[in-house]
């Protein structure tokens, strides 16, 4: 029975969004690439799952997937080696494109506070400590990927990213 029953919540069209606000919320930030395997793999056996919209904040996995860059170059918190984050950011990107091969709409639905996916990819929604303000911000790396995924958005849906940024 309990078989039975985790192959139906693997089936769910909001599992996707849950492995990532997962992700998101995560505090064992090494599992973090555990995650987003999984999240990847299950969007590509579970295409449909990339069009599931959360019924209470109207985000969809593309908005959290977005978020999740914030919460890697967030050194306050990271313990993570360049070469760690290289790689998890690499992961980020992949289920990026994934979903927007598979619903390339996402990138136009606003979330309940407004916000399209490309929205979080431009703002950080985490911000400087004090050390990374003297440091000079995030890495290389997170400047490289925030750029990779905002040309991404902006290249997935023109129409939306001109109305967005004018």
């Amino acid at each position: 029975k309990s078989l039975m029953q985790s192959k139906i919540k693997a089936n769910r069209p909001e599992r996707l969004y849950k492995l990532l606000a997962k992700a998101l919320d995560n505090k064992n930030k090494s599992s973090t690439r555990i995650l987003l395997l999984v999240a990847l793999e299950h969007c590509q056996e579970q295409p449909m799952a990339a069009k599931w919209q959360n019924p209470n904040t109207k985000s969809t996995p593309l908005h959290l997937c977005v978020r999740l860059l914030d919460q890697a170059c967030n050194s306050k918190q990271n313990t993570k080696s360049e070469e760690q984050l290289d790689l998890e950011m690499e992961l980020m990107l992949q289920v990026l494109d994934t979903l927007l091969a598979i619903h390339k709409a996402a990138t136009e639905i606003p979330d309940s506070a407004g916000n399209i996916p490309l929205h979080y990819a431009i703002a950080a929604t985490t911000h400087f400590t004090s050390k990374q303000k003297t440091e000079g911000g995030f890495s290389k790396s997170c400047w490289t990927n925030r750029a990779k995924m905002v040309t991404s958005l902006l290249e997935a849906n023109t129409k939306v990213s001109q109305d967005y940024c004018t």
